[in-house]
């Protein structure tokens, strides 16, 4: 049985790319659905294809060859022909396709024509039903190949404009710096440096900070800012603010230890007026 078969698609891809395209068999055989190729040499490949034919599901293995290929004229023929793998059917196609500019040149229309023959199982479904099955499988093969082409212009303009930006600056990014052998964050920093001025500041006066989560003060003739600096951070944390650099604090200091003598004085007062007043 045979059946004619006439459809074209348009491609917004130039003339020049769709041609080069339809004559990678591999890239065509993954354009088209169910399709397989196994071995591919020169304009020759073999493979199998597997299609859906009402509700049959037939698959040929087989052959396709470009029998023709006129680039001047953009005229391209191919003739494919294959046998059921399951069962006696076979089924054979010419196939023409003219490519032609459209849109000014931006997009390619494709028009494709031939005779389809088929027997076995195909053969009974009737002339209109295989023309539709064509005409499926020619509109899915037209959206992948304009998807394939698609993406293979996007990574061509890429890797053009990586080249482009690369030859402007001459230049190579820039390594990222190393990292400090100790993490050290800006609370630690600015909460270190006001805890060492606040222990400079103690030092000259003789009195000694207390600080409920610091360690041990440093040893004599040990240096202040040997103190760790996470300690002087917890010490800043209470209060939310830095406590900026005293410098000598010797009135504060001089009260502070003044107080407890004058009370101990007062009380030995007391004490020798109630004995003097005992006495008589």
């Amino acid at each position: 049985m045979s059946t004619r078969l006439d459809d074209e698609f348009t491609v917004p891809v130039p003339v020049e790319r769709v041609w080069e395209a339809l004559r990678d068999a591999r890239l065509v055989a993954a354009c088209v659905p169910g399709a397989t190729v196994e071995s591919a040499e020169g304009g020759r490949s073999a493979g199998r294809l597997r299609v859906r034919i009402g509700s049959t599901t037939v698959t040929y293995r087989g052959e396709a060859e470009f029998t023709e290929a006129d680039r001047a004229g953009y005229r391209l023929v191919v003739r494919a022909s294959g046998r059921e793998a399951r069962g006696p059917g076979t089924a054979s196609v010419e196939l023409t396709a003219r490519l032609h500019e459209a849109a000014d040149g931006a997009a390619t229309r494709v028009a494709v024509s031939g005779d389809l023959v088929a027997t076995g199982r195909a053969a009974g479904f009737g002339p209109d039903v295989l023309a539709g099955v064509g005409a499926r499988l020619l509109a899915r093969f037209a959206t992948r190949l304009t998807a394939e082409l698609a993406e293979g212009d996007a990574a061509d303009t890429a890797g053009t404009a990586d080249t482009g930006e690369a030859g402007k600056t001459g230049e190579t990014a820039p390594d990222a710096p190393a990292a400090m052998p100790e993490e050290v964050t800006a609370a630690e920093r600015h909460g270190g440096a006001a805890a060492e001025a606040r222990l400079e500041a103690a030092a000259v006066s003789g009195a000694v900070p207390e600080s409920p989560a610091s360690p041990a003060a440093p040893a004599p003739g040990e240096p202040a800012s040997a103190r760790p600096r996470g300690a002087a951070a917890l010490d800043d944390e209470d209060d939310g603010e830095d406590v900026p650099a005293r410098p000598a604090a010797a009135f504060p200091t001089a009260v502070t230890r003044a107080l407890p003598v004058a009370a101990a004085l007062v009380l030995l007062a007391a004490v020798l007026r109630w004995l003097i007043r005992r006495r008589r």
